[in-house]
């Protein structure tokens, strides 16, 4: 690939979410830095998005190699909200329930 190629490269990276119909992909345009040019001796622009498309590579390569290396995902939809924020009144209530009971209690005992 000669150094007027480079340009014309097009990438991009499609995630599929196991058991779910959903997908999510990048799309990475070398033309969109055609052009663009350093001063001063700073790193060249091609070697940039080099060391930029290296990092990707090198977080998701143990994924699709081995299979070993997972992904942490939390995921979230609102009747999991929902459930959430019922259960946590519930435990306030039995909460204030047993500070209620305990009060009672110390209450009976000083009036003994």
């Amino acid at each position: 690939m000669g150094e007027g190629n480079v340009f014309n490269q097009k990438i991009r990276l499609e995630i599929y979410f196991e058991g779910a119909p959903y997908k999510n992909s990048l799309d990475i345009d070398f033309a969109d830095i055609k052009g663009i040019s350093t001063l001063g001796g700073a790193t060249d622009p091609i070697y940039s998005v080099f060391k930029e498309i290296e990092k990707l590579r090198k977080v998701f390569e143990p994924v699709f190699k081995s299979g070993n290396k997972r992904l942490k995902v939390d995921s979230y939809d609102t009747d999991d909200r929902v459930i959430e924020r019922e259960q946590q009144i519930e435990i306030d209530n039995e909460f204030l329930a047993q500070i209620e009971k305990n009060k009672r209690t110390v209450n009976t005992i000083k009036q003994d």
